[in-house]
């Protein structure tokens, strides 16, 4: 496990889309996995019917991962 894995460990968001059909992430959450304005998230559906947010691969290779309940 990495250290943003154990930041993350427990952690959950429960987000909302709104009327107009926009998804609005925290700014804790994007402090936390230091994504910023115009990074791409792939949105992953899990099996349960939450998603798994990514973020899409850098050219580092590096990506960042959160899971969102789906209500």
């Amino acid at each position: 496990m990495n250290k943003m894995d154990d930041q993350l460990q427990g952690e959950c968001w429960t987000l909302h889309v709104d009327e107009d059909g926009v998804l609005t992430l925290p700014d804790e959450l994007w402090d936390t996995l230091g994504w910023s304005e115009g990074d791409e998230i792939e949105f992953l559906e899990q099996e349960d019917g939450s998603f798994l947010l990514v973020k899409a691969e850098t050219q580092d290779g590096v990506e960042e991962e959160v899971e969102s309940d789906h209500e």
